[in-house]
């Protein structure tokens, strides 16, 4: 069961992974601040729990509808790893490699949104100096912070929700 079980979920986390890619590679040619969007990182989240879930309700249906909650959370977590790696990859490569000046609008576009949400609570002007200094300093695009930006933005609060979803979807056999 485990060999099947990595092999669907792995099989829906590259469905995940090109929808995700795709939805990269629109945005960068059709409109970068699309990446700075609220709904857009929704979007992401909501194709990220689709693709868990689905690969989960596969793995049950293949089962009789027994599965244990590690294979619930397996089935999940494999899909959303696989999806939102090659999401993350893309980004990187693209921002990185293939338009270096992209990255760097984004990254002006990001500080000044910072500042105007510093400014709308009262920040002090040093603070708010202090603060533009550290953003501008930072390369919003480099390996480290697409690691830090995969493990904190996705992978943590998707592994919560799916830890959720695999107690509830949890079944184990009848022990005779």
């Amino acid at each position: 069961m485990d060999k099947s079980l990595k092999k669907v979920a792995s099989t829906y986390g590259l469905y995940l992974g090109a929808i995700l890619s795709v939805m990269a590679i629109l945005a960068f040619t059709k409109n970068l601040d699309l990446f700075l969007k609220p709904w857009f990182g929704l979007i992401i989240y909501a194709l990220c729990l689709l693709a868990g879930f689905v690969s989960l309700i596969k793995i049950k249906i293949s089962t009789g509808g027994y599965l244990t909650f590690r294979h619930s959370f397996a089935s999940y977590f494999i899909a959303v790893l696989v999806g939102i790696t090659m999401f993350t990859l893309v980004t990187f490569i693209l921002f990185n490699y293939v338009d270096a000046d992209a990255s760097n609008y984004l990254k002006k576009m990001s500080i000044d949104k910072n500042i105007e949400v510093l400014k709308s609570i009262g920040t002090s002007p040093e603070k708010l100096t202090e603060t533009r200094t550290n953003l501008e300093s930072e390369n919003l695009f480099s390996l480290g912070n697409a690691i830090q930006t995969l493990i904190i933005t996705y992978i943590i609060p998707l592994s919560i929700i799916g830890l959720l979803v695999a107690a509830t979807f949890k079944k184990n056999p009848p022990q005779n």
